[in-house]
C-alpha cells in the first residue's frame, strides 16, 4: 500500500476484512499468575485471533497499546473504508455535475443574447446562479431569497468545516498513538507496523 489510500488499497483492505475472522474483536487480558501482562485478541464466541505477549518492560505500555490498536482498527475499519469510498464517489459526482452545468451555462451566455437585460432572467443570470450554487432556485428569485440562500450556504460550510476539523483531530490523535508506539517499541516489526499505520491514518486527513 502507498502513503495515500488508493482504490487498490481499499480493495485490498476489503478483501482482508472479508477473509479475516469476523468482528468485533476485543482485548482479553490473561489473569493467570505470572501471565497478567499477556493479552489475547478474541472474536465473538471467545475465538482467539492472536496472542499478544509482554513487550519486555515492567509497565508493558507498548504491549498494551499494540493490543488496543489491533482491537480498535479492526472494529472501525469497515466505517473508515466506507467513509473513504463515499468521499471519492461524492467528489467525482460533484466534479462531473459542476463541470457539466458550467459548460452549459457558459455556452448559453456566449450564444444566446435574448432576455439578458431582464432582472432575474436569462443566460447571464444562469451563470451567476450556478457559480453561487443556486441550482434549485427558479429564474425569478428575489434579492431576499438570494440572501437566505447565501446565509444557508455559509452556515452549512461552517458546519462542514467544523466537522472536518473534528475528524482531522481524531485522526491525528490516532496517528500520535502510533508514533508513540513506534518510539517505545523494542522490536523493529512493531516499529514498522506503527509507522505504516501512522502514515495511512494521516493520509485520511487529506481527504476533503
Amino acid at each position: 500500500m502507498t502513503s495515500k489510500l488508493t482504490p487498490a488499497d481499499l480493495a485490498e483492505l476489503k478483501r482482508l476484512l472479508a477473509e479475516a475472522t469476523p468482528g468485533p474483536w476485543s482485548v482479553d487480558p490473561d489473569y493467570r499468575p505470572g501471565m497478567r501482562w499477556n493479552n489475547h485478541i478474541v472474536a465473538p464466541g471467545d475465538k482467539t485471533v492472536c496472542f499478544m505477549s509482554h513487550d519486555g518492560t515492567d509497565e508493558n505500555k507498548v504491549g498494551e497499546a499494540n493490543a488496543e490498536l489491533i482491537e480498535t482498527l479492526r472494529n472501525v475499519a469497515p466505517a473508515l473504508i466506507a467513509a473513504a469510498e463515499d468521499s471519492e464517489r461524492m467528489r467525482a459526482e460533484l466534479d462531473g455535475a459542476l463541470a457539466t452545468m458550467m459548460a452549459a451555462a457558459v455556452e448559453i451566455q456566449e450564444h444566446w443574447d435574448a432576455h439578458c437585460d431582464m432582472d432575474g432572467y436569462g443566460p447571464a443570470n444562469l451563470v451567476r446562479r450556478l457559480e453561487k450554487g443556486f441550482c434549485d432556485a427558479g429564474y425569478g428569485y428575489s434579492a431576499s431569497a438570494v440572501i437566505e440562500l447565501t446565509n444557508e450556504i455559509d452556515k452549512l460550510n461552517a458546519e462542514l468545516e467544523q466537522a472536518r476539523r473534528e475528524r482531522d483531530e481524531a485522526y491525528e490523535r490516532a496517528a500520535q498513538v502510533c508514533d508513540a508506539m513506534k518510539s517505545m517499541s523494542p522490536r523493529k516489526s512493531y516499529q514498522d507496523a506503527a509507522a505504516w499505520l501512522a502514515v495511512r491514518i494521516r493520509a485520511l486527513k487529506e481527504k476533503p
